[in-house]
Order: C-alpha cells, then structure tokens, then sequence
C-alpha cells in the first residue's frame, strides 16, 4: 500500500518509514507459539494496532491516493 502511494514521488520525496519487517517478526513470534499467553497476545494486537496506525498517518497526509481519484 505505501509503496503504491509512494510511487508518484519516486526521486522527489523519501519514501517514509514502515516498520515492516519488525511487524511481521512480532506478530510471527506469537503466531507460532503454541499456546501464548492472554497478556502476550493482548500486547502483540496493541503492537499490531501501532504499526497500522503508523500506515494510517501516512495515508492521510499523502495529497494523491492513486486509484481512488477516477
């Protein structure tokens, strides 16, 4: 999704901050316990939510949303 937003710009603007690759490690850390905990998997769904959250904001302050303007 950012990657598409960001495509327009390309050379023009530093393509912002994501946190992918720490978000997929977190969430496969819970994901392939066998049994986790309530409070271990209350916090990686508040971790989850930060890193949508993070994209959100960039949603919003990007002037184009390429496909949705037609």
């Amino acid at each position: 999704m950012i990657d598409g937003l960001h495509e327009p710009f390309c050379g023009s603007q530093k393509k912002p901050q994501t946190y992918r690759k720490q978000a997929r490690q977190s969430y496969l850390s819970i994901a392939k316990q066998k049994s986790p905990k309530r409070k271990k998997v209350r916090k990686a769904i508040r971790k989850q939510w930060g890193y949508v959250g993070r994209i959100s904001i960039i949603w919003r302050s990007c002037p184009v949303h390429p496909g949705l303007n037609d």
